[in-house]
C-alpha cells in the first residue's frame, strides 16, 4: 500500500480493505473496525455493536470528526473538515454540502435544490425545472414543461403560459404580447405599433 497526502485513502465495502485512514488517524480493516467502533477492550464481533450493520463500516472518525458512515453498503454521511460532503439514503444523494453551502439535494432521483454561494441555482421537482436563480435574480421558472417566467437583470424577458407567449418585456417596455397564437399588442418605445385580433 502506498499512501500520499494522508486523509482517507481507501474505503471498500464488500472487499478486503474496508477503511484506511492515514495522518494521525485510524488505519483499520473490518475486524479491527468492529473492535474500534465498540470502544475497544477486545470487543470484536461478539459485542453488541454487531446490531449496527451486518459486516459494513459503521463509523470512521478522524480527529473527532466523522469521515465515513456506511450502512448496508451505502454511504450515509461523509464529513470533511466539519462540513457534510455527501449524504446518501437508499442509493440516492440526498444532500451534498461544500463549504457550508448546500450544493445538491436529490430526492427520488430528481434534483430538488442546487445552491452555490448561498443562491439557489436550480430547483427541479418531478423532472422539470421549477426555478433557476443566478445572482439573486430568477432566470427561468418552468411548470409542467412550459416556461412561465424568464427574468434577466431584474426585468421580465419572457412569460409563457400553455405554450403561448403572453408577455415579452425588454428594458421595461412591452415588446410583444401574444395570446392563442395571434398577436394582440406589439409595443415599441412606449407606442403601440401593431394590434392584431384574430377572428379565426
Amino acid at each position: 500500500m502506498v499512501v500520499v497526502g494522508g486523509a482517507v485513502v481507501v474505503v471498500v465495502v464488500g472487499g478486503a480493505v474496508v477503511v484506511v485512514v492515514v495522518g494521525g488517524a485510524v488505519v483499520v480493516l473490518l475486524e479491527e473496525l468492529w473492535w474500534w467502533s465498540c470502544g475497544g477492550g477486545g470487543c470484536w464481533r461478539s459485542c453488541s455493536c454487531d446490531s449496527f450493520v451486518g459486516g459494513a463500516v459503521v463509523v470512521v472518525v478522524v480527529g473527532g470528526a466523522v469521515v465515513v458512515v456506511v450502512v448496508g453498503g451505502a454511504v450515509v454521511v461523509v464529513v470533511v473538515g466539519g462540513a457534510v460532503v455527501v449524504v446518501v439514503v437508499g442509493g440516492a444523494v440526498v444532500v451534498v454540502v461544500v463549504g457550508g453551502a448546500v450544493v445538491v439535494v436529490v430526492v427520488g432521483g430528481a434534483v430538488v435544490v442546487v445552491v452555490v454561494g448561498g443562491a439557489v441555482v436550480v430547483v427541479v421537482v418531478g423532472g422539470a425545472v421549477v426555478v433557476v436563480v443566478v445572482g439573486g435574480a430568477v432566470v427561468v421558472v418552468v411548470v409542467g414543461g412550459a416556461v412561465v417566467v424568464v427574468v434577466v437583470g431584474g426585468a421580465v424577458v419572457v412569460v409563457v403560459v400553455g405554450g403561448a407567449v403572453v408577455v415579452v418585456v425588454v428594458g421595461g417596455a412591452v415588446v410583444v404580447v401574444v395570446v392563442g397564437g395571434a398577436v394582440v399588442v406589439v409595443v415599441v418605445g412606449g407606442a403601440v405599433v401593431v394590434v392584431v385580433v384574430s377572428t379565426a
